[in-house]
């Protein structure tokens, strides 16, 4: 619930994003957050 409440409050909070992403474990795996990282990093967003 902390790290949700993180998100809200900062939205650029790529580390509780990725903390949502992932606990409970959701599927979603290293590659795919890569290809997440590297769109935001060119679309100058936070994930």
């Amino acid at each position: 619930m902390l790290t949700y409440i993180r998100v809200v409050t900062n939205p650029a909070d790529d580390v509780a994003r990725e903390r949502i992403f992932n606990v409970p474990n959701r599927g979603i795996g290293q590659q795919t957050l890569g290809r997440l990282r590297s769109f935001a990093d060119e679309q100058k967003l936070s994930l």
